[in-house]
């Protein structure tokens, strides 16, 4: 009987122990220690080209931040640096000093290496030429760069709004001519503040990158210095720019230099992509479309909407060869009506156009100089209809008349004035007390004042309108009258 019990307990152990050492993290996880004891989320991901051994058996990787980092290299590779501060898959960093790791293989493939961790903080440079917090642009790095996946800023945050709480990602990607995508929100969440050329060349030279993500930069916003200088300049094969892409962006000088320079598969300028910069600031255009051969068709107005609206004046070389070496319209062509922005003179002959007719839907109108319909403005109603660009009057918009009513985007005016006998209440257009005695007009409610005070409906009468509500009696009144 002892002997099954010591048995047993045997077992038991071999069993439990046996379990513990063969625990595994999830697919989307970092095995620290190899053992499944620490299980550290992935947060970004980079893939390679086939490597072939022994031409291509290191890819390799700077990084420039305080932190603890974690770096799997996969089931072959093995992490090294120039420094001593990796230990197995973990890098315990405390100066911004930038220093290269290697990950090695003893096998040729695609490999996927994972990174986790985060950063506490950066240099603290602000100008022109900063250390990047991490970059693959180093030896033969970008040419085996495939593809990439997660988010940069989940590991290297914005911490605080001083230059060492800010990352730099300034030529993370340069020359990543096999690079074939970039992942919605890779830089999410960060505050521009005096990082100069935070992004500048992030991605230039990256020949088989064909579109940006329009999220690129969620919750991205700020602006300074050379922030986004060259950064997809050299991109020949990119055919897509979001016109969303810089919502939050507002301006700054030397910002967009050069940005999408050499663009060659560029055939459009999107809609709105600059119309939150609403300053002029020193060359900050400068070349941003220089040499994109077969960019063709003409300048949409919405493009620099926010400097026309405000009339910014221009800085020094704010459009100085901006559309250099393009094939952009030096005439409208036919449908279309030259739209004068002011900025005509800094173009070399190229034009800003606008449908000649625009269709308003009911509700809106065509103000004059303007390249679309607005919601017709309250008090006004707007009938829809097709209008022709004009410079100088607004078109399809008339005044409601007098005693009647309309909402903003209203294609109808409506009765203002609730009438018991000859007794008259103004009605509002927002509520004004609570409870309110509500009327409904077509698809739009108007409001009465409650009071349960007895009251007149107004001034002039001697008449009382009362309603019942929640076993309270309430007057209906005229503002003039309410609480008499």
């Amino acid at each position: 009987m002892k002997n099954l019990i010591y048995r047993l307990i045997v077992i038991a152990c071999v069993l439990f122990y046996g379990a513990s050492a063969h625990a595994i993290c999830a697919p989307n996880q970092i095995d620290v220690a190899n053992d499944g004891t620490n299980c550290i989320d992935t947060k970004f991901s980079v893939t390679t080209t086939n490597l072939v051994l022994p031409d291509d058996f290191e890819f390799k990787f700077n990084i420039s931040a305080v932190g603890t980092f974690y770096v799997d290299c996969g089931t072959d590779g093995t992490l090294t640096s120039n420094a001593t501060d990796v230990s197995g898959k973990t890098i315990v960093r405390d100066d911004i000093n930038m220093v290269l790791y290697t990950c090695s293989y003893v096998s040729g493939g695609t490999k996927t290496i994972r990174f986790a961790g985060t950063a506490t903080r950066y240099d603290n440079l602000p100008n022109a030429y900063n250390n990047t917090t991490i970059e693959f642009y180093t030896d033969a790095t970008p040419q085996l760069l495939l593809s990439i996946d997660g988010r940069l800023t989940d590991i290297f945050p914005q911490i605080s709004t001083t230059v060492a709480g800010t990352p730099s990602f300034q030529q993370t990607f340069y020359a990543c001519t096999n690079l074939n995508n970039i992942p919605a929100g890779l830089f999410a969440n960060i505050r521009i503040t005096s990082r100069q050329r935070m992004f500048g060349q992030t991605f230039s030279g990256c020949t088989s990158l064909t579109a940006i993500p329009h999220n690129l930069f969620v919750n991205v916003t700020g602006n300074t210095y050379w922030t986004f200088e060259r950064m997809f300049a050299f991109c020949s094969s990119l055919t897509d720019i979001p016109s969303d892409l810089f919502d939050n962006i507002p301006g700054a000088p030397y910002s967009f230099y050069q940005i999408f320079s050499h663009c060659k598969s560029l055939t459009s300028l999107p809609n709105g992509l600059f119309a939150n910069v609403k300053t002029g600031e020193a060359t900050m255009f400068q070349l941003a479309f220089w040499n994109c051969t077969n960019l063709v068709g003409y300048i949409p107005p919405s493009m620099f909407s926010g400097l026309i609206t405000n009339g910014s004046p221009t800085a020094n070389n704010m459009w100085n060869s901006t559309f250099q070496g393009t094939k952009l319209d030096k005439s409208c062509p036919t449908g279309t009506t030259q739209f004068i922005t002011g900025y005509e003179d800094y173009w070399d002959g190229r034009v800003s156009c606008v449908p000649t007719e625009q269709v308003c839907d009911a509700g809106a109108y065509l103000p004059q100089h303007w390249y679309q319909c607005e919601l017709c403005p309250i008090n006004n109603y707007c009938i829809g209809g097709t209008y022709t660009f004009n410079e100088t009057t607004d078109q399809g918009i008339q005044s409601c008349a007098s005693g009647t009513f309309s909402p903003t985007g209203s294609a109808v005016c409506y009765p203002h004035i609730l009438h018991v006998g000859d007794s008259n209440v103004y009605l509002k257009s927002t509520k004004q007390t609570t409870p309110s005695f509500n009327v409904k007009i077509g698809n739009d409610i108007f409001y009465a004042n409650m009071t349960t005070v007895p009251t007149k409906m107004n001034k002039d009468s001697s008449r009382y309108f009362r309603a019942q509500w929640d076993n309270n009696s309430y007057y209906i009144c005229d503002d003039t009258t309410c609480g008499e």
